[in-house]
């Protein structure tokens, strides 16, 4: 798997150019909107540039050449998950360090303990979306594949739009609601999004490795 994690790293390093540019522009973002902001950003560019390898493989029939080498299926599709956590690790890390200084530049008073938590959960959303993101690129390619996610958000936006006019309907039963979930305390949401993140990702590694043995067969 070593040599998969260097190929691709070095695919990424074919775009450092863009990779610059984004934080450049992330940075700007981060002093305009808020420090918040560039956690999420960053985060979820690492997972687009590490998740765009995929897109590479494909080029060319390339699976069938990379098959000739000594690894198999689940070897590739567990490089995948790898280098997604990974690039999104160095860049959710990237980011904490920029949030950091932006707020000490502003002179906005820094938290360490909450400052770090917050940053932490919103970590947990990019993992969700990794494992989302991954088996369709496997199934669909790299231009299917963006379809596909548009689709996915169109529906959980009607769904979020049609929870919202249910809501209002119930009338009273949503302050009960809120109220239960202002009493979620944060290691509570930490330890269920933990949970969320492990079953997902079993099953997301499960449907991939279906995808790709079907697709070398």
């Amino acid at each position: 798997m070593s040599g998969l994690l260097v190929k691709d790293f070095r695919l990424l390093l074919q775009r450092k150019q863009a990779v610059i540019m984004m934080l450049v522009i992330a940075v700007f973002i981060s002093f305009s909107i808020g420090e918040e902001f560039i956690l999420g950003y960053l985060t979820f560019i690492g997972l687009i540039l590490a998740t765009s390898s995929i897109s590479y493989d494909e080029f060319d029939n390339g699976y069938p050449f990379l098959m000739t080498l000594p690894i198999t299926n689940k070897t590739y599709v567990l490089e995948k998950y790898v280098l997604s956590a990974g690039a999104m690790l160095f860049s959710w890390l990237v980011a904490l360090v920029i949030s950091f200084a932006t707020k000490m530049m502003h002179g906005a008073p820094i938290q360490p303990a909450e400052d770090l938590l917050g940053a932490v959960l919103i970590l947990f959303f990019p993992c969700l979306l990794m494992n989302i993101m991954i088996p369709i690129q496997l199934k669909f390619g790299s231009e299917k594949s963006r379809i596909v996610l548009l689709a996915i958000g169109g529906i959980g936006a009607i769904i979020g739009y049609g929870a919202a006019g249910f809501m209002e309907k119930i009338g009273d039963d949503i302050d009960d609601i809120i109220q239960t979930l202002d009493r979620i305390t944060p290691a509570t949401a930490f330890l269920l999004l933990t949970v969320l993140v492990i079953a997902t990702l079993f099953i997301s590694y499960r449907i991939s490795n279906v995808i790709m043995d079907r697709k070398i067969l």
